[in-house]
């Protein structure tokens, strides 16, 4: 017997499951691969591509690994066309705005009002490798689903910021989440805590994601390890 959530899964409970699929597979006109919608065992299924880092699975069979988080890092550029390492970063703006931008598919839906986010920037390192590097860090208001930008292209959605801190330097010398990832291993993202993964899983665990959860390991690592530019007068 399986055991999902507070619910148990029976023999009884399979074979009524299978049922219906096959119903559901009698009645289509469709020749072919099953198209059923029925959720088997009441799962939920994915509705959007943002849902897509979320290992449910694991989720289901691990009930005690906490995924939720109120630190993030978010990715900026891309492995494709990678900002110029040489100059400082500076957080987006637009109409007194502190931002930073989503693609429909990726909306930050998980974050909460008030957390930490770090920014990452898909550029390089200090010495030319190519890397994801740490170069802010502010605190988000909640997403709302009002906050898309009309023709913002690839990237219409923003999440709003505040108390933004660029890093001290150029963007090489922020922190490479290369060093961040060797240093703490699996207590570096929270769906990776706990977890027996190889190394080069969790290092290179950001590609395809916009943003992901930090652990508290994580957080507090960062905190000592950032250096904020001063601030202008």
């Amino acid at each position: 017997v399986c055991r999902e959530q507070e619910t148990y899964i029976t023999e009884e409970r399979l074979k009524h499951e299978d049922q219906l699929v096959k119903e559901e597979n009698t009645h289509s006109k469709y020749a072919g691969p099953c198209k059923t919608t029925v959720k088997p065992f009441g799962a939920k299924l994915p509705a959007s591509d943002d849902e897509l880092d979320r290992d449910y699975v694991q989720e289901l069979l691990n009930p005690q690994i906490n995924y939720d988080s109120h630190c993030w890092i978010k990715f900026e550029a891309s492995s494709r066309e990678r900002r110029s390492s040489g100059g400082p970063y500076t957080f987006h703006e637009q109409n007194g705005i502190y931002m930073t931008r989503f693609s429909q598919a990726r909306k930050p839906k998980r974050m909460h009002e008030g957390d930490i986010v770090y920014i990452a920037v898909h550029s390089r390192d200090r010495n030319g490798n190519p890397a994801p590097m740490i170069v802010g860090r502010a605190r988000c208001h909640v997403f709302r689903e009002t906050n898309v930008i009309p023709d913002g292209g690839q990237w219409p959605v923003y999440l709003e910021l505040y108390d933004v801190e660029p890093c001290a330097g150029n963007i090489q010398d922020g922190i490479c989440l290369y060093d961040l990832v060797d240093a703490l291993g699996k207590d570096t993202y929270t769906h990776t805590q706990g977890r027996e993964m190889p190394a080069e899983s969790i290092r290179y665990s950001h590609r395809q994601q916009a943003y992901l959860g930090l652990t508290d390991t994580a957080e507090k690592y960062l905190e000592q390890i950032f250096k904020p530019r001063d601030k202008e007068s």
